[in-house]
């Protein structure tokens, strides 16, 4: 089995992998990276994906042996597309971290193993949680890596109509909120969104 990891957070990961047979390839540069030239390389039955923020070709006949995950930070169908943290906070919504499939849209495929977070938000930022949630998935990859490898799991369909998805629009419009509130307290940010002073949906 030839495994590629795709994700800024390779370091990390490469450090929590249990050892195994598996023969793992980590592709650092994710602005750079190209789909089909990294497979015509390294030829991988598997490609793993944290923290890339595009979405890739996996309906693409080329790829059809290869099976797509990602590593998504927060309790899907909740907090899909970007900024699932921030997402949290703003719409109180449950926090967690996702293993689940890619299927050409984001992060809208079924879920392999999810996990449940509680997060005090004192003494927390939205910068703090968030790498709280990033080690969580991590962790979660790494305890669920031979099931993985070895396809033990039972793929579960996310519910429709629920959950949220953060467009590049709506960041772009939150832009002023994490420059703002990013390494503040959490409890600030969340006393102006419920004063009103920050929106849950950007207009």
């Amino acid at each position: 089995m030839k495994v590629l990891v795709l994700s800024q957070f390779s370091d990390i990961i490469e450090h929590a992998l249990p050892p195994g047979p598996a023969e793992v390839v980590f592709e650092r540069d994710v602005r750079g990276f190209d789909l089909h030239a990294s497979h015509a390389r390294h030829r991988f039955e598997l490609l793993v994906c944290f923290g890339y923020g595009r979405v890739l070709p996996v309906g693409d006949t080329a790829f059809s042996q290869v099976r797509f995950v990602n590593l998504h930070t927060s309790l899907l169908p909740y907090g899909r597309g970007l900024n699932p943290n921030l997402s949290a906070w703003l719409h109180d919504e449950p926090h967690g971290v996702t293993i689940h499939e890619m299927d050409g849209t984001y992060d809208t495929g079924r879920i392999l193993f999810q996990r449940a977070m509680s997060i005090d938000p004192a003494g927390e930022t939205l910068r703090s949680s968030y790498y709280r949630k990033i080690l969580a998935a991590v962790e979660l990859l790494s305890e669920k890596w031979d099931e993985l490898i070895e396809g033990r799991y039972t793929p579960v369909g996310q519910r429709p109509g629920v959950g949220s998805l953060t467009t590049v629009g709506q960041l772009r419009a939150w832009a002023g909120v994490l420059a703002e509130y990013n390494d503040r307290p959490l409890p600030e940010l969340l006393e102006a969104v419920a004063a009103g002073r920050v929106p849950r949906r950007p207009r």
